[in-house]
């Protein structure tokens, strides 16, 4: 959907070099797992992503895991703000996602996307305006981190490796991640 509202379907490569390119020339990019799924899901369409704003954008996961050294749900970072029946939304919707795929329902698809686009940017604007990220862990526990703003992924990639002593061997590894 372009910012006008209109409908368009492009192949992978037009929609990365035609918006996503566009739209990072007119200001940052922030994505929640943008390495980890979509620019993964570009690169598995054979778009050449190459030394591209790729590595220059927010991708609010990342920065979490390269400090953390392990990634967290949107969901939970949602919940952590509050914001708990959007993230009930967004986990019965993924859970659909498949379905409307299949159907190619895309209507429902479009809703999909669009919703959890704002939901990214609302993470976004509430880490900045709070001065840091609010996340409900696995066992229901409340956390905030304080930060001054975001890391790009090329400033995540220069961070110290996070002490993950205390994890099952086996993890997500920041190489494998990128």
């Amino acid at each position: 959907v372009t910012p006008e509202g209109q409908e368009t379907y492009w192949d992978a490569e037009e929609f990365y070099y035609y918006w996503l390119d566009e739209a990072f020339k007119n200001g940052d990019l922030y994505s929640w797992n943008g390495l980890g799924f979509d620019f993964l899901v570009l690169h598995d369409s054979d778009v050449t992503l190459g030394n591209s704003f790729v590595l220059k954008h927010y991708d609010m996961m990342f920065d979490f895991f390269c400090h953390h050294g392990y990634p967290v749900k949107l969901t939970n970072v949602m919940c952590g703000f509050g914001r708990y029946a959007e993230a009930d939304w967004l986990e019965k919707s993924k859970e659909k996602l498949q379905g409307y795929i299949l159907d190619n329902d895309r209507d429902s698809i479009a809703h999909h996307s669009q919703t959890k686009t704002r939901f990214i940017l609302d993470v976004a604007k509430g880490c900045v305006d709070s001065g840091g990220i609010m996340w409900v862990t696995n066992a229901g526990l409340r956390r905030m981190e304080t930060m001054d703003r975001f890391l790009t992924v090329n400033e995540c990639r220069n961070l110290p490796e996070p002490d993950t002593g205390w994890m099952k061997e086996g993890g997500l590894t920041r190489d494998r991640f990128l």
